[in-house]
């Protein structure tokens, strides 16, 4: 039998144990409406476009991600800059949140009348209460009293006088959430607004409660992971993903762990940080994360080096590649491919010249003539011609549909594909051509145009083609189910990562590092150094391969395309003195470009001729 006081202890403890593992603890979640020019950092939260933001992870002042979701559901015009830049420091507002805003009208403003807009939060506690403060602010002369109404499990309103606002808010207490968990916000211009537009705005949002969910905190490091090369002086991204931690501090490791010298202590909720990569020369460098009882490191090493080699690589092309289609910008392939190129090896860069609407006539050479009869001109700014001018050791090209979109038939497109690719080939410039991609809407004659110059990609370009079409189109020629971004035009995010997966098989990246000289490549560094002699070039069926060094030398010899690609069983040595001449056979190759490497590696030396075979 148990006791009234044994009892009486136990139940003690089993109270106290609980509290400890369910404290209730006062929390903030903390938004920020407005523009993207001004965000608020810390814990704050940012939504940015006022027809459609949402964010699916928000966290709270503690830097914790919370269950929430808040997304616009009633869209706003616009977003206002002109709030005030000196808010009551009471209110804990920063002025990045109280400097901007989410605005409406009533009355037709810029075309668009927007007579009321509304937020909701949901994922709520149903049987929890909340409390709600809310914040605008906008530099005016008249009346921009805005109206808020909440509705939760039950309704409330209130006022706020939004013009010259540095002091007041308005707050909403024990807001209980609808059965579903969601409580809705809605906005619209107050009795008082005499503002003849009738704006009403939305600029921050406190929601406050008490937490009472245990915590479950995770670390780990995403990236660097293993086998980057980042170079010293650069800037690429630490990066992260946590949960329920407050700080982590990032350290680095050049000796693979043997000794640790810290970088910097920051919010966990940050997920990113950009780091100046230190001046040493290592291949044993790993990073490491370290909250109060978590730690995680690189699984592998990377490689840190003092050196200042690039390889830039650009992009050519229309809407597809200028990033329309995915919901955000950061979401298209030319995006992703950048961040992707530059966190795994900072040498690499890349240019994007794309704009939508582009044909093939519009990136033609500065020098080529298009006939009267094509509406449409050569943008000297973002052309085959600016593309060189930027020194690129390799570009990409990328135009989807809208050749086809204006009949332009396949024998134009080519022919303007190979005025483009002259001056590539004349610099020895490695290239890559995207095939063409699905769209809806089009006639018979234009789907026939497109599936022509599909075939066509493959055959002229072989290894250089990157494939846009297969799996995003169906057996029609159109877009197929699950990849159209809604305009029947453009693809999703969905087919972006398709793009960015199509674009890193062709291998453009090791295609690019297979040649160590990473200096924009051009006829000037390619005969540089002049000591061996290539002739006939071009040539049919023999090269000849003379020595003008004073001594006698052991030299590796190979063949490369276009592409970077070597030519298999093109891997010869030959020894050569001065004025000694070596015969090499190259009456199997294709007609095309070729790229000629010669190398001694005793005496370090390196040639890279282009050679011509017709």
């Amino acid at each position: 039998m148990v006791s009234i006081r044994s009892l009486n202890a136990i139940l003690f403890l089993c109270f106290f144990t609980l509290g400890s593992l369910f404290s209730q603890t006062t929390v903030q979640v903390k938004v920020d409406f407005g523009s993207a020019n001004s965000l608020s950092s810390g814990t704050w939260n940012n939504i940015n476009l006022p027809r459609t933001g949402s964010l699916n992870q928000v966290i709270d002042d503690r830097g914790f991600i919370t269950p929430f979701q808040i997304a616009v559901v009633d869209r706003f015009n616009s977003t206002n800059s002109s709030g005030t830049t000196n808010p009551d420091t009471s209110l804990g507002i920063p002025s990045t949140a109280s400097g901007d805003s989410f605005f409406g009208n009533s009355e037709l403003f810029n075309e668009v009348v927007e007579p009321t807009g509304a937020i909701e939060i949901s994922n709520l506690d149903p049987l929890s209460t909340y409390d709600i403060q809310l914040f605008a602010s906008r530099l005016a002369s008249d009346n921009r009293e805005t109206k808020y109404k909440v509705i939760g499990l039950e309704v409330d309103s209130a006022l706020l006088q939004v013009a010259n606002n540095e002091t007041e808010t308005a707050d909403f207490f024990d807001v209980a959430p609808n059965s579903m968990g969601t409580i809705r916000i809605e906005c619209s211009p107050g009795p008082s607004n005499d503002n003849s537009f009738g704006f009403f705005y939305l600029g921050a949002l406190i929601l406050e409660y008490e937490d009472n969910r245990p915590l479950d905190p995770s670390l780990s490091i995403i990236s660097p992971n293993g086998g980057e090369y980042w170079q010293s002086g650069k800037r690429p991204e630490i990066r992260w993903a946590s949960q329920d931690i407050v700080e982590v501090e990032l350290s680095y490791t050049l000796n693979n762990g043997q000794s640790w010298q810290i970088i910097d202590t920051v919010a966990a909720s940050n997920g990113r940080y950009e780091w100046i990569v230190p001046s040493s020369n290592s291949e044993q460098a790993r990073v490491r994360l370290r909250s109060t009882d978590l730690s995680s490191m690189s699984e592998g090493t990377f490689a840190i080096e003092q050196d200042t080699t690039n390889c830039h690589i650009v992009v050519l092309g229309s809407s597809t590649a200028a990033g329309t289609g995915p919901s955000l910008r950061d979401s298209a392939w030319v995006w992703m491919y950048r961040d992707y190129l530059f966190q795994n090896d900072t040498r690499f860069s890349v240019s994007n010249l794309a704009r939508g609407g582009f044909t093939t006539y519009n990136i033609l050479p500065d020098d080529a003539i298009i006939p009267d009869s094509i509406n449409r001109t050569i943008d000297s700014m973002r052309n085959v011609s600016r593309a060189i001018e930027l020194e690129p050791n390799g570009v990409i090209i990328n135009l989807p549909s809208n050749d086809a979109a204006n009949r332009f038939p396949v024998a134009d497109q080519l022919r303007n594909y190979e005025w483009i690719l002259s001056d590539l080939r004349e610099l020895d410039i490695p290239f890559w051509v995207c095939t063409p991609q699905p769209r809806e809407r089009f006639s018979p004659e234009q789907i026939q145009i497109q599936l022509d110059l599909l075939d066509s990609t493959f055959s002229i370009f072989r290894k250089g083609a990157i494939d846009f079409w297969t799996v995003l189109a169906n057996a029609e020629g159109t877009i197929q189910e699950g990849f159209d971004s809604g305009d029947g035009v453009h693809l999703n995010d969905a087919a972006h990562k398709i793009f960015l997966q199509r674009v890193l098989d062709v291998g453009v990246r090791d295609s690019l590092l297979r040649i160590k000289n990473f200096n924009p490549v051009s006829t000037q560094n390619i005969l540089k150094n002049n000591w061996v002699k290539v002739y006939p070039n071009p040539s049919s069926n023999i090269l000849n391969i003379q020595s003008n060094l004073s001594s006698v030398h052991s030299f590796s010899i190979s063949i490369y395309n276009e592409h970077l690609d070597k030519v298999t069983g093109f891997d010869q040595k030959i020894t050569l003195g001065k004025n000694e001449i070596t015969s090499l056979d190259i009456s199997y190759l294709h007609k095309g470009m070729y790229i000629l490497i010669i190398k001694d590696k005793t005496k370090q030396l390196f040639e890279a001729k282009r050679i011509v075979k017709f």
